[in-house]
């Protein structure tokens, strides 16, 4: 199926993991926890879930933020 798709669209190189990643990263950029990310992957180890998402400074910055004014 894959091979299909890439030919169809011409693509040069197309790997499933390329799926897992968008699929990560629009469920992250939607408000979807690491944590149901991980468990969705089925990965046993965050650090794995994280290579998958790309969490900019900006994201790490707001996040750190709205932690802070809840203490």
């Amino acid at each position: 199926m894959i091979r299909k798709i890439k030919n169809d669209l011409k693509i040069k190189k197309l790997h499933l993991h390329q799926f897992r990643k968008t699929f990560a990263q629009r469920l992250y950029e939607n408000g979807c926890s690491v944590e149901i990310i991980q468990k969705l992957l089925d990965h046993s180890d965050i650090k794995t879930t994280m290579i998958y998402l790309e969490i900019y400074n900006e994201t790490v910055k707001s996040e750190f933020f709205k932690y802070q004014k809840t203490k």
